[in-house]
This record gives structure tokens, sequence and C-alpha cells, in this order.
């Protein structure tokens, strides 16, 4: 795929810590069934083919399909969720440009819930899919959340 002039990215709604950062992954939309991922591709991202490694791919649809779960409507508050199960189909590849993900919360309940995610390359051809069921923290299926905890005075 040639190179392309990308927009500008978007900025991140929050962090993902030290991992997250060291790819580069952005949360760019966010809804309580949905979340919008984006990643503009380096030649970090790559494995020894040149495309996209899978587990940077998967890293991606996992926490997309995380965050579509856990939009909190509190903003003091915060919901979490763990990955249970995590199933991907890679169908294409990616040498450059911008990955976008898109996950959608398919279903659930007060402990699990399922989600789906799709990662399209920047021609807006679907390149992946995964599909995951989460487990919430304890109290964080409700969509107000929960307290955050008390930062240590220091």
């Amino acid at each position: 795929m040639p190179d392309t002039v990308l927009p500008p990215p978007r900025p991140s709604i929050k962090g993902f810590g030290p991992y997250g950062e060291l790819i580069g992954m952005r949360l760019v939309a966010w809804d309580l069934e949905n979340a919008v991922m984006e990643l503009d591709v380096e030649r970090k991202h790559a494995n020894g083919l040149g495309v996209v490694h899978g587990g940077v791919m998967a890293t991606l649809l996992d926490t997309a399909c995380a965050h579509c779960g856990i939009y909190c409507t509190v903003p003091e508050n915060y919901r979490y969720a763990m990955t249970a199960s995590f199933t991907i189909s890679l169908i294409g590849s990616v040498r450059s440009g911008r990955i976008t993900v898109r996950a959608k919360k398919r279903g659930g309940g007060r402990t699990l819930y399922m989600a789906t995610a799709e990662a399209f390359d920047t021609e807006g051809t679907l390149v992946a899919i995964g599909e995951a069921t989460l487990r919430y923290g304890p109290g964080c299926d409700k969509p107000e959340g929960i307290p955050r905890p008390a930062t240590p005075a220091g």
C-alpha cells in the first residue's frame, strides 16, 4: 500500500499506561456501548515481514472490546473490566497508514459482557476482527461506575 498523507491524529480521550504509550494507541470516541481506537502505523509496529505485528493488532482489538463496555456516566467515577476470552481473526495486513478499530458491546449481564471489534486500514478495508468476553470489576456493571480510590498523601 502506498504511503498516504494522513490527517492529524485525533487526541486520545484517556491514557493507557506505559505499553499503550509505547505503541501509540489512542481512544478517539467512546460512549456506553461503543469505542473507537486509532493507531498510526510506525516501523516499530512491524513484524519480520514488514507488516503490523499480530500482537499489536490484538492489543488494539482487545482494548477496544474492553472499552466499549466500561464507559462511565459519572466523571468522578470509573469502571473497569478484564478479558476472560479473546479470539482474533487476521484477515489482511497493514504496512503503513492508520488503523481504526470500531468496537461494539453485543450483550451481557451483571458479571460478563460480550463485544466485537473490527479493524480497518486507511482505505477502509477490514483487516482484522476480535471477539471478546469480559468480566466487570466489582460494581462496574453499572453505567455510573464506582468511586475512584483515594490517592495517598505524599
